[in-house]
């Protein structure tokens, strides 16, 4: 065994040898060292320095682009439900604002509704001041036009890739924004009222499965894979027939990340309906979404002030949630007038001092989720 502290010595033509070996090592070094400093001096040469002239007009969507998108939103722990509302103008700030100064809560959820009349962008600003806030922005999304020179936007064109250019733009915008988003397109198919129902003429639920797939497919493509994508049905599907029912409309598993429903109590507003309870409008369908295996969440829910009491309707509804609905994992109250009839149909949270009083302790509940729970499982997904 050769002790490691024992010094060897070298015969004349080892010391030559080993000479040589170090000189080339050294001038193989040099010339190492003097190609990276050509490289780098050329890629500063050819990057462009950035202007220190300030811009002039600012992008309305904001860039860069997040260097990491936001997961899908997770439901909350079973038994828990996020709570939100639509909030009309909440693309402004003083109207959320105001609803939470109202109940003494910020909604985990803000929805509003955007359709296609203008073609408008993503609202990243928006959208990044909620998250901001601990809120998670819901988007339904409504492919139609208004205005007399509108032009029909069908489920057929979606399908065929007609309207790519702006569904990638505002896939894009939602790319750019980064953070948890629902997006709720084309709801309420199971209607007869929009002119994405599959009921109505030239249109039919494969069709709609076509076009949702394909809406899909774009926003992947984008790498907006921040948007949690919410299937919604009505809470009774019109009309009521085999070739309209629910499961004919399903895109699959891979397209769906949450389903929902609506659950209005319409009492006078809306007849032959008359006052109902909230298992009734809701109950029925809760069971037939169950079979779709993944979060539930009532998209939209209201109740009168006229035909019932709507105070005792409130609490009965976030009662029942919590003791037969555990698989429901948000609700989101419809905090505005009835288009058509805003007399009878006031659907909003402070219609009356009492209402507006009980919803303040429905969500003040300890299994009632306010911003930013919601926010913040989405973060701890990453």
């Amino acid at each position: 065994m050769v002790s490691r502290n024992r010094a060897t010595r070298l015969s004349w033509p080892e010391v030559a040898s080993a000479l040589t070996v170090a000189v080339t090592v050294a001038t193989f070094a040099t010339w190492v060292v003097l190609v990276e400093t050509s490289v780098k001096g050329e890629a500063a040469a050819h990057t462009p320095r950035p202007s220190v002239a300030p811009t002039a007009t600012p992008s309305p969507n904001p860039s860069p682009e997040p260097a990491r998108v936001a997961a899908k939103i997770p439901p909350p722990p079973r038994g828990d439900v996020y709570w939100g509302a639509f909030v009309p103008r909440a693309l402004r700030r003083g109207p959320v604002a105001r609803l939470a100064g109202a109940v003494d809560r910020m909604p985990a959820i803000v929805m509003w509704y955007a359709d296609w009349t203008h073609r408008p962008d993503f609202p990243v600003r928006t959208a990044r001041r909620l998250e901001r806030r601990g809120i998670v922005p819901m988007i339904t999304w409504e492919p139609w036009a208004h205005g007399r020179k509108a032009r029909t936007i069908t489920l057929r064109g979606i399908a065929r890739g007609r309207y790519d250019r702006y569904i990638r733009r505002f896939a894009r915008g939602a790319r750019a924004y980064g953070g948890p988003l629902f997006l709720r397109p084309m709801h309420e198919m199971d209607g007869n009222w929009y002119p994405w129902s599959g009921s109505r003429p030239g249109n039919s639920p494969s069709l709609f499965v076509r076009a949702w797939r394909h809406m899909h497919r774009v926003f992947d493509r984008a790498g907006a894979t921040n948007t949690t994508w919410v299937w919604c049905v009505n809470q009774w599907s019109v009309p009521h027939t085999s070739e309209n029912t629910i499961g004919k409309y399903w895109p699959g598993r891979r397209f769906v990340d949450w389903v929902a429903s609506s659950a209005f109590n319409a009492g006078p507003v809306r007849p032959p309906h008359s006052w109902q309870s909230f298992d009734a409008v809701f109950g029925a369908r809760y069971v037939q979404l169950l079979r779709f295996h993944e979060p539930i969440m009532v998209a939209e829910m209201g109740a009168p002030e006229r035909g019932g009491d709507k105070a005792a309707w409130i609490a009965h509804a976030f009662r029942s949630l919590r003791l037969h609905y555990a698989r429901v994992a948000a609700v989101v109250w419809y905090d505005q007038r009835d288009s058509s009839r805003p007399q009878l149909g006031d659907w909003r949270i402070g219609s009356s001092p009492k209402s507006l009083a009980v919803f303040r302790s429905a969500v003040r509940g300890a299994r009632v989720l306010s911003a930013p729970a919601a926010v913040e499982r989405t973060r701890r997904r990453l």
